[in-house]
């Protein structure tokens, strides 16, 4: 049976894994490279690939099996055995390149040189898709030359490409299901396979603003990536109520009440051309709950639904140029959680919009009135609230919150002093 495995052009189990594992040192070494100066030999023992050589357990039958297919592999001219009291101690690649060249196409497998060669030529072809796609191509044909792997096996970065390509030219807002079918036909495959990838790469590459979600992790970094682009988990509302007015580009308007809470779409938001407010103050609100709760006189309120993004800086920056015009004034506030994270969301609005934004009921006497209904910092709190005490920001709050090792959730207040 041995014996018909090499003349009749098939390798046994154990004679594909055995070439295999010697081809995969030989093309990790400088020979392979061109780069050596001295001769090499490329050696295993026979336990590396058949590890019940070596047991007292295993039978004489399968012992001298596997001693027959190496020797049919020697009369080939693939591989010298080394004997040691009758047993193998072991196998070395031949060096002759013509036998290599011919266990390659035994294997039916491409040398290192082909594959790199093919890896080359699909990136050097795909450079002009888009400037986030360019970048992610260039980076593999540099990994490439430098002799390392690239990131994806070249089936998937094919995908991940027409992945990019697609959300960095999307001018309308797509849900994450809808790419999916669209790009790949299936529903589920973009959040199961490539979103994390995709992602990855667009914050790496792409051409936005990364301050969007510098505070963010994981799934919600996530998340604002792709809303930058238009591409959402599920359709993204903001809500609000308040007295003010809203005036869309097609000459649609609408009036707004404090008793009469309202939501309009992420997308929609874009087409507003003017943005009344006949409120004292404006206040966004960082969680549903607290935007459902919560009341105070002359107050108009927004819930912008998650992290914001752009699209929806872009709103507070209309709403603030449409209600500071001449003798009008309108005063901003934000509303979250007594936390890291919620002081960095607040830092965060200020930053990107320009706004002064001024914190509500966030600070320590909150922390001390509601002691009983606080929770302890996770260690990625402490972590965030050292770096805000050593950069200054909200200094005094943050000490508090380390010295105490507590955090306070913003529905606790909106729901006791409802």
């Amino acid at each position: 049976m041995g014996q018909k495995s090499v003349t009749d052009g098939r390798l046994t189990k154990l004679q594909k894994k055995v070439l295999d594992h010697l081809l995969d040192k030989y093309e990790q070494s400088k020979t392979y490279a061109g780069e050596n100066k001295v001769n090499q030999h490329f050696s295993c023992a026979p336990a590396e690939i058949y590890p019940e050589y070596e047991s007292n357990y295993e039978s004489v039958d399968k012992i001298h099996r596997f001693e027959d297919e190496m020797k049919l592999l020697s009369q080939q001219g693939y591989l010298d055995i080394s004997w040691k009291r009758e047993s193998i101690c072991k196998l070395t690649l031949t060096a002759d390149i013509a036998r290599i060249d011919e266990i390659y196409q035994k294997l039916g497998r491409f040398s290192k040189s082909d594959v790199v060669r093919k890896q080359k030529q699909f990136f050097s072809s795909h450079i002009g898709l888009c400037e986030t796609a360019d970048l992610f191509c260039r980076e593999q044909l540099d990994r490439l030359g430098e002799g390392k792997k690239i990131r994806y096996p070249l089936s998937d970065a094919g995908i991940i490409l027409k992945l990019l390509s697609r959300i960095t030219d999307n001018r309308e807002g797509i849900l994450e299901r809808e790419l999916s079918i669209e790009v790949l036909g299936d529903s589920k495959i973009f959040e199961k396979s490539f979103r994390t990838r995709v992602c990855r790469i667009l914050d790496q590459y792409g051409t936005w603003d990364r301050a969007v979600s510098q505070d963010l992790s994981g799934r919600e970094r996530e998340i604002a990536i792709l809303e930058e682009y238009g591409v959402y988990a599920n359709p993204s509302y903001i809500y609000m109520k308040g007295h003010g007015s809203i005036t869309f580009s097609d000459g649609t308007c609408y009036a707004l009440a404090p008793d009469i809470p309202v939501a309009f779409s992420s997308e929609s938001i874009s087409r507003i051309s003017c943005f009344e407010i006949r409120n004292h103050d404006l206040m966004t609100v960082e969680n549903l709950t607290s935007f459902n709760r919560i009341r105070r006189e002359n107050t108009f309120f927004l819930y912008l639904s998650g992290y914001h993004n752009t699209a929806k800086q872009r709103l507070l920056m209309k709403i603030a140029e449409d209600n500071t015009k001449g003798d009008k004034s309108l005063c901003f506030y934000h509303f979250g959680d007594i936390d890291p994270d919620g002081f960095l969301i607040l830092e965060h609005l200020k930053r990107e919009t320009g706004i002064d934004f001024k914190p509500y009921r966030m600070g320590i006497p909150q922390l001390d009135q509601y002691a009983e209904y606080t929770r302890p910092l996770e260690k990625n709190d402490v972590t965030k609230a050292e770096n805000m005490l050593g950069a200054g920001i909200y200094p005094d709050e943050m000490r508090y919150m380390l010295e105490h090792g507590r955090k306070l959730e913003q529905e606790i207040i909106s729901w006791i002093e409802r």
